[in-house]
């Protein structure tokens, strides 16, 4: 999975659409970009901006966080079991 396929789960598992989480990013970010910038960084066509990286990164560790959280308690759980 690609950093741009986490940010976008990590958005729509919060209730944003695709067009939302680019209204978003372009806010914080003083940008404009469009959603068919997103499908060309997410199919490899073009690479996203060091500062969309950056922004989309923080949210995806923030989303995967408690999921790798949950994970090692589960792996501790087991390994004392």
């Amino acid at each position: 999975m690609s950093l741009v396929d986490t940010w976008l789960t990590a958005v729509h598992e919060a209730g944003a659409s695709t067009a939302q989480a680019v209204r978003d990013m372009n806010a914080e970010l003083g940008t404009a970009y469009s959603q068919s910038r997103i499908g060309e960084w997410r199919h490899g066509a073009r690479g996203p901006h060091l500062i969309a990286r950056r922004y989309m990164l923080r949210i995806s560790i923030a989303h995967l966080c408690p999921k790798m959280r949950k994970t090692a308690r589960e792996r501790l759980t087991e390994q004392l079991t």
